[in-house]
Protein backbone atom coordinates (compact mmCIF):
# COMPACT_ATOMS: atom_id res chain seq x y z
CA UNK A 1 0.00 0.00 0.00
CA UNK A 2 1.50 3.33 -1.05
CA UNK A 3 -0.36 5.63 1.30
CA UNK A 4 -3.32 7.95 0.94
CA UNK A 5 -4.13 8.89 -2.64
CA UNK A 6 -6.80 11.16 -4.07
CA UNK A 7 -8.30 11.86 -7.48
CA UNK A 8 -11.51 13.38 -8.78
CA UNK A 9 -14.18 10.85 -9.68
CA UNK A 10 -17.24 11.69 -11.72
CA UNK A 11 -19.58 9.65 -9.52
CA UNK A 12 -22.75 8.44 -11.20
CA UNK A 13 -22.75 10.04 -14.59
CA UNK A 14 -25.86 9.44 -16.66
CA UNK A 15 -24.91 6.98 -19.36
CA UNK A 16 -27.03 4.71 -21.48
CA UNK A 17 -26.75 0.97 -20.88
CA UNK A 18 -24.74 0.63 -24.07
CA UNK A 19 -22.37 3.41 -23.00
CA UNK A 20 -21.97 1.75 -19.59
CA UNK A 21 -21.07 -1.56 -21.23
CA UNK A 22 -18.53 0.23 -23.42
CA UNK A 23 -17.07 2.02 -20.38
CA UNK A 24 -16.78 -1.26 -18.46
CA UNK A 25 -14.97 -2.85 -21.41
CA UNK A 26 -12.57 0.08 -21.76
CA UNK A 27 -11.80 0.30 -18.04
CA UNK A 28 -11.29 -3.49 -17.89
CA UNK A 29 -8.74 -3.17 -20.67
CA UNK A 30 -7.20 -0.19 -18.92
CA UNK A 31 -6.81 -2.15 -15.69
CA UNK A 32 -4.97 -4.87 -17.65
CA UNK A 33 -2.70 -2.31 -19.32
CA UNK A 34 -2.10 -0.45 -16.06
CA UNK A 35 -2.05 -3.19 -13.42
CA UNK A 36 -0.89 -0.82 -10.65
CA UNK A 37 -3.47 1.89 -11.34
CA UNK A 38 -5.88 2.32 -8.45
CA UNK A 39 -7.56 5.15 -10.40
CA UNK A 40 -8.54 2.90 -13.29
CA UNK A 41 -9.85 0.27 -10.88
CA UNK A 42 -11.93 2.92 -9.09
CA UNK A 43 -13.41 4.05 -12.39
CA UNK A 44 -14.16 0.44 -13.38
CA UNK A 45 -15.79 -0.20 -9.99
CA UNK A 46 -17.89 2.95 -10.41
CA UNK A 47 -19.19 1.68 -13.75
CA UNK A 48 -20.09 -1.69 -12.23
CA UNK A 49 -22.01 0.09 -9.47
CA UNK A 50 -23.83 2.18 -12.08
CA UNK A 51 -24.57 -1.02 -14.02
CA UNK A 52 -26.23 -2.57 -10.97
CA UNK A 53 -23.39 -4.98 -10.18
CA UNK A 54 -22.16 -3.91 -6.76
CA UNK A 55 -20.73 -7.35 -5.90
CA UNK A 56 -18.39 -7.21 -8.88
CA UNK A 57 -17.50 -3.64 -7.96
CA UNK A 58 -16.51 -4.72 -4.43
CA UNK A 59 -13.90 -7.18 -5.70
CA UNK A 60 -12.40 -4.48 -7.92
CA UNK A 61 -12.44 -1.97 -5.04
CA UNK A 62 -10.50 -4.47 -2.92
CA UNK A 63 -7.86 -4.58 -5.69
CA UNK A 64 -7.76 -0.78 -5.72
CA UNK A 65 -7.38 -0.60 -1.94
CA UNK A 66 -4.55 -3.13 -2.21
CA UNK A 67 -2.71 -0.63 -4.41
CA UNK A 68 -3.55 2.59 -2.52
CA UNK A 69 -5.84 3.62 0.32
CA UNK A 70 -7.82 6.27 -1.57
CA UNK A 71 -10.86 8.05 -0.12
CA UNK A 72 -12.59 7.49 -3.49
CA UNK A 73 -12.24 3.72 -3.16
CA UNK A 74 -13.83 3.80 0.28
CA UNK A 75 -16.61 6.02 -1.05
CA UNK A 76 -17.29 3.55 -3.87
CA UNK A 77 -17.14 0.69 -1.39
CA UNK A 78 -19.77 2.52 0.67
CA UNK A 79 -21.98 2.89 -2.41
CA UNK A 80 -21.59 -0.78 -3.34
CA UNK A 81 -22.41 -1.97 0.18
CA UNK A 82 -25.38 0.41 0.26
CA UNK A 83 -26.67 -1.12 -2.97
CA UNK A 84 -26.31 -4.57 -1.37
CA UNK A 85 -28.25 -3.33 1.71
CA UNK A 86 -25.18 -3.88 3.91
CA UNK A 87 -25.64 -0.61 5.78
CA UNK A 88 -23.10 -1.22 8.54
CA UNK A 89 -20.38 -2.07 6.02
CA UNK A 90 -21.39 0.96 3.98
CA UNK A 91 -21.16 3.27 7.00
CA UNK A 92 -17.77 1.83 7.93
CA UNK A 93 -16.41 2.39 4.41
CA UNK A 94 -17.63 5.98 4.30
CA UNK A 95 -16.14 6.66 7.74
CA UNK A 96 -12.80 5.23 6.54
CA UNK A 97 -12.93 7.52 3.52
CA UNK A 98 -13.67 10.51 5.73
CA UNK A 99 -10.70 9.64 7.94
CA UNK A 100 -8.52 9.84 4.80
CA UNK A 101 -9.81 13.29 3.88
CA UNK A 102 -12.77 12.42 1.65
CA UNK A 103 -14.65 15.56 2.72
CA UNK A 104 -12.00 17.61 0.87
CA UNK A 105 -13.00 16.09 -2.48
CA UNK A 106 -15.93 18.04 -3.89
CA UNK A 107 -16.90 15.26 -6.32
CA UNK A 108 -17.74 12.94 -3.39
CA UNK A 109 -20.78 13.84 -1.35
CA UNK A 110 -19.96 11.69 1.66
CA UNK A 111 -21.93 13.70 4.24
CA UNK A 112 -25.13 13.35 2.18
CA UNK A 113 -24.49 9.64 1.71
CA UNK A 114 -23.96 9.25 5.46
CA UNK A 115 -27.26 10.97 6.18
CA UNK A 116 -29.05 8.73 3.65
CA UNK A 117 -27.47 5.63 5.15
CA UNK A 118 -28.37 6.82 8.59
CA UNK A 119 -32.07 6.61 7.78
CA UNK A 120 -31.73 2.85 7.30
CA UNK A 121 -29.40 2.27 10.22
CA UNK A 122 -31.42 4.30 12.72
CA UNK A 123 -34.33 1.99 12.22
CA UNK A 124 -32.09 -1.06 12.52
CA UNK A 125 -30.45 -0.20 15.86
CA UNK A 126 -31.97 0.89 19.15
CA UNK A 127 -30.71 3.95 21.00
CA UNK A 128 -28.85 1.67 23.42
CA UNK A 129 -26.46 0.66 20.62
CA UNK A 130 -25.44 4.28 20.03
CA UNK A 131 -25.09 4.90 23.75
CA UNK A 132 -22.80 1.86 24.02
CA UNK A 133 -20.67 3.20 21.16
CA UNK A 134 -20.45 6.57 22.87
CA UNK A 135 -19.44 4.93 26.16
CA UNK A 136 -16.70 2.90 24.48
CA UNK A 137 -15.56 5.68 22.11
CA UNK A 138 -16.47 9.04 23.65
CA UNK A 139 -14.58 10.86 20.88
CA UNK A 140 -16.64 9.32 18.06
CA UNK A 141 -18.35 12.31 16.45
CA UNK A 142 -20.27 10.12 14.02
CA UNK A 143 -22.03 8.18 16.79
CA UNK A 144 -23.12 11.48 18.36
CA UNK A 145 -24.43 12.58 14.99
CA UNK A 146 -26.44 9.36 14.51
CA UNK A 147 -27.83 9.56 18.01
CA UNK A 148 -28.83 13.19 17.40
CA UNK A 149 -30.59 12.11 14.22
CA UNK A 150 -32.41 9.36 16.08
CA UNK A 151 -33.51 11.74 18.82
CA UNK A 152 -34.66 14.22 16.16
CA UNK A 153 -36.80 11.53 14.54
CA UNK A 154 -38.28 10.76 17.96
CA UNK A 155 -39.02 14.49 18.49
CA UNK A 156 -36.61 14.63 21.42
CA UNK A 157 -35.19 17.96 20.27
CA UNK A 158 -33.27 18.93 23.41
CA UNK A 159 -31.35 15.63 23.40
CA UNK A 160 -30.89 15.93 19.66
CA UNK A 161 -29.37 19.40 19.92
CA UNK A 162 -26.98 18.27 22.69
CA UNK A 163 -25.72 15.40 20.56
CA UNK A 164 -25.42 17.55 17.41
CA UNK A 165 -23.37 19.98 19.49
CA UNK A 166 -21.13 17.15 20.72
CA UNK A 167 -20.67 15.89 17.15
CA UNK A 168 -19.72 19.34 15.87
CA UNK A 169 -17.39 19.96 18.80
CA UNK A 170 -15.59 16.64 18.34
CA UNK A 171 -15.24 16.91 14.59
CA UNK A 172 -15.46 20.60 13.78
CA UNK A 173 -14.11 20.14 10.24
CA UNK A 174 -16.87 17.65 9.36
CA UNK A 175 -19.38 19.04 6.86
CA UNK A 176 -22.79 17.75 7.93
Amino acid sequence: VTGVQTCALPIYTRESKRDLETSVTLFKEGSEWLPNSWKVRNLLAEKYIESGEPSVALSIIEQSLGIAQSPEAFYLQGLAYRDLSALNDSLYAIQEGLSLGMEKNDSLDAPSLLIDLHAGVVRAFPISVYLTIQDSSPGDAVSYFYLAEMYRELWEYELSILDYDNAFTLYSSYKF
